[in-house]
């Protein structure tokens, strides 16, 4: 049997296999997508690669990968680096002292082929995930901008149409230079299962979170290594 053959009857039954043991359907179309969705003209991830290297590399990088993304969510494992992530230091505000550790927050890098991994979840789920419709942050084509604008719209509104009564009217502000994030595991399965989403999508996210680690900068570069 000719080499070519062999192999092209091979990948029709590895295709076959990894679709029957994961519902979720993947085409390499998808994959392409996801990637052309990366952030470019960023700084190297803690696995030293570019959103430019899945870019401009060779197409068969893209059914590989396929492959991979579909093995994971089938047996539900991600590999030891997906969970490591690098925080580095990012000030909040620019105008501000930067010789104050208060003026600093970190944000953390994590490796390129995760970022990727996750947003071909997200394109699979984005259907079953429901947003608030009063919610600006983290939203295509929403940001936060334009709720401050919106507030300062409606407060000049009342201001003009009322500045003559003595009615009072209240608003409760945030500060987020002082905010942070903080997120229950169980709560956060709990509603993705109530959203219905596929028990192979919730089982690799659970692999993956039991294996989160990131490494801070030291001074001089060197690392250190916190569970």
């Amino acid at each position: 049997m000719p080499l070519r053959l062999r192999l092209a009857i091979n990948m029709h039954f590895m295709i076959l296999m990894i679709q029957l043991s994961c519902i979720v359907p993947l085409t390499v179309e998808q994959i392409d997508n996801c990637i052309k969705q990366l952030k470019f003209g960023k700084a190297a991830r803690s696995d030293g690669l570019t959103a430019e290297h899945l870019e401009y590399a060779h197409p068969a990088l893209v059914v590989h990968l396929m492959f991979l993304i579909h093995v994971m969510l089938s047996y539900g494992y991600v590999p030891e680096a997906f969970g490591l992530g690098l925080i580095v230091p990012l000030a909040k505000d620019k105008l501000d002292n930067h010789n104050k550790a208060e003026n600093y927050k970190g944000i953390t890098l994590t490796p390129l082929t995760s970022k990727l991994f996750e947003s071909v979840i997200f394109q699979l789920t984005e259907s079953k995930l429901q947003m608030d419709t009063l919610q600006f942050g983290f939203k295509k084509a929403l940001a936060a901008q334009m709720l401050f604008y919106l507030w300062k719209c409606c407060s000049l509104f009342y201001i003009t149409c009322n500045g003559s009564t003595a009615e009072l009217y209240y608003a409760v502000s945030l500060d987020i230079i002082k905010s942070f994030d903080k997120v229950s595991y169980y709560r956060l399965f709990i509603c993705l299962i109530k959203a219905g989403l596929p028990k192979c999508i919730i089982d690799v996210q659970e692999k993956w979170y039991s294996k989160l680690t990131f490494a801070g900068n030291r001074i001089h570069e060197s690392h250190v290594a916190l569970q």
